[in-house]
């Protein structure tokens, strides 16, 4: 997955699928990996090859809504946060450092509209149509013969080639502007396998998963209730210390559990825990009641733990309670395909 997700090259509109990239381990250079983007604006600068997008002028340093250092084109509107400037720092250098990276990035991102092969995505924002989404493709056709994929929110995740070069899919949930982080991995890492397939016109188990192995000490198969203890006003984590000198700190590792969630639970989360780590995670969904459904949290492990706490976390008041069982910790970046129970609590 990680030379599939890195193969992608992204156009906004925000950092969503940027971040995912980086949760699989890669960091593709990209123009607007990281960006803002508004598609009539995208579709003038493709038009015009970029030539106004860091000019003279073009780029500033403002505060973002939140207080945050960022950097915005004048024209365009484009802009993306900056993470690395000091207080101190002169804002001419850091502005003339800026411009040479956009001038760099752009003439890479030109080169590569050239290569036939490549595949640009563009998470769609709400109000973007078929009709945007086809003229976007006929601006990037200006440059070559790659794919592009138009992004929406949707019902499930799907990949449909709708004509030459352009791909309409969706995904069942898709992360807000100002909570870019709150990323649905498993459905894009499924996205991207299902448009690897369709452009690479691969077989249909190219992708096929390996065998689970469960690596806790013990097989977290048995169902377990857990009950959040009275005088608790901190999350509780109901799990046990793992052996963690073994696990390589190279790796992610994925630990996940299927939940059972009563109608009469009163509390705000209910998620999984390696220790304080994570990259991707999924949390269990408080509208869906009286039925399993499955939490996981993924993390690289640094060195120097001889045991790390894994387990459930419930935020609730004393008393709150849920069912668990088949808890499981394996090598991925999300839990392997498995079956929900088939019993009751």
């Amino acid at each position: 997955m990680p030379e599939i997700v890195g193969s992608f090259t992204s156009l906004g509109n925000n950092c969503e699928f940027g971040l995912v990239q980086r949760a699989c381990g890669v960091e593709p250079l990209g123009l607007f990996r990281f960006s803002r983007t508004e598609l009539a604006l995208l579709i003038a600068a493709l038009d015009t090859d970029f030539e106004l997008f860091g000019s003279p002028g073009d780029l500033e340093i403002y505060p973002d809504g939140q207080g945050r250092p960022s950097c915005r084109s004048r024209r365009y509107g484009f802009d993306y946060l900056i993470s690395d400037l000091p207080a101190d720092q002169d804002a001419a250098k850091f502005l003339k450092r800026e411009t040479a990276k956009v001038g760099f990035l752009k003439r890479k991102l030109l080169e590569d509209l050239g290569e036939d092969d490549r595949i640009f995505v563009r998470k769609a924002a709400a109000d973007e149509t078929d009709d945007d989404a086809r003229r976007l493709l006929q601006s990037l056709r200006r440059h070559g013969r790659s794919t592009f994929v138009h992004v929406r929110q949707g019902n499930a995740v799907t990949a449909t080639a709708a004509e030459d070069g352009l791909i309409r899919a969706t995904l069942p949930h898709l992360a807000p502007i100002e909570a870019a982080y709150d990323i649905d991995l498993e459905s894009w890492l499924d996205l991207c396998a299902r448009i690897h397939r369709l452009v690479r016109k691969g077989p249909a188990d190219s992708l096929a998963a390996p065998k689970r192995i469960n690596l806790l000490a013990r097989s977290g198969r048995r169902p377990s209730t857990d009950v959040v203890e009275a005088g608790r006003t901190e999350p509780q984590v109901f799990g046990a210390y793992q052996e963690a000198a073994q696990l390589d700190p190279s790796t992610i590792y994925t630990y996940s559990a299927w939940l059972w969630v009563p109608s009469d639970f009163q509390g705000d989360r209910i998620g999984a825990a390696i220790g304080h780590y994570r990259l991707g995670w999924r949390d269990a969904d408080l509208t869906r009641r009286d039925c399993w459904q499955r939490v996981w949290v993924s993390a690289r492990i640094p060195e120097g733990f001889r045991t790390l706490m894994m387990g459930i976390v419930v935020s609730g008041p004393p008393g709150s309670r849920v069912w668990s069982r088949d808890r499981w910790l394996e090598v991925g970046l999300v839990p392997g395909a498995a079956e929900p129970p088939r019993c009751t609590p």
